[in-house]
């Protein structure tokens, strides 16, 4: 990584995305699945209890088990990663073009 200011403001883009964004939940006979994370579900939270999808209450008020596919993590901070350095590719040749 060239820049570690894109790369610790990529892993603060994907932990706030991962908090504030609600879970996709999927049910099968006894547990709900949450699943977390954007454009990758890569957090699934299971429950037996049907509680409110927002990441941190499902946290305290109990789950049966949490599972993170790293695989999907890293594509996101890769993807999120990119599309922050295109940004920034973009506005320096704008800035670069309206100073000439």
């Amino acid at each position: 990584m060239k820049n570690p200011f894109f790369f610790k403001l990529t892993l603060l883009i994907q932990i706030l995305l991962t908090i504030v964004i609600p879970a996709e939940a999927t049910s099968s006979s006894l547990i709900i699945n949450y699943k977390y994370g954007l454009p990758f579900r890569y957090l699934n939270i299971y429950s037996k209890e049907n509680v409110d999808s927002q990441l941190i209450n499902i946290l305290f008020k109990g789950n049966n088990g949490i599972n993170i596919d790293i695989l999907y993590l890293i594509i996101n901070i890769v993807l999120t990663y990119l599309f922050l350095y295109l940004i920034n590719f973009i506005i320096q040749k704008l800035n670069f073009k309206s100073t000439k």
